[in-house]
């Protein structure tokens, strides 16, 4: 991509909120919900060991670096 990659990092209240203009209120709700779920349960999340579910479904996770790469993006 050759650019900088900034991750800016919003409470889900928040993000809701910047959600309602593009998909409106209740889906705003329920989009931030995952992301309460995920704040809520990080500990939990975290620590599962998903090494069985990778084999199941025959993935392997690439880091965020890996991931930016193989996008083919858009730049205006």
């Amino acid at each position: 991509m050759d650019k900088e990659v900034n991750f800016i990092s919003l409470k889900p209240d928040d993000f809701e909120k910047q959600l309602i203009s593009a998909f409106g209120k209740l889906s705003a709700k329920e989009i931030s919900n995952l992301y309460r779920y995920v704040e809520r349960e990080n500990e939990n999340l975290v620590s599962k060991p998903f090494s069985k579910t990778q084999e199941l479904l025959n993935v392997k996770p690439s880091t965020v670096q890996e991931w930016v790469k193989s996008v083919t993006w858009s730049v205006s």
